[in-house]
């Protein structure tokens, strides 16, 4: 008789590729806010807020 459960294997193998993907788009968020900051050092402190809590 055939199982029909696909098992936790696949599952969890497809899990941690989504927790590695959003890991990986959460770096780039960071890495753009840091070089914004860095980089936009006439904006006003409105402008720096609203990126802040954006990001």
């Amino acid at each position: 008789m055939a199982d029909s459960n696909p098992g936790l294997g696949l599952t969890l193998g497809i899990y941690y590729m989504g927790i590695v993907f959003s890991s990986m788009l959460y770096g780039l968020t960071c890495l753009q806010a840091f070089i914004y900051f860095v980089s936009a050092s006439r904006d006003p402190w409105r402008l720096k807020a609203l990126a802040l809590r954006s990001s």
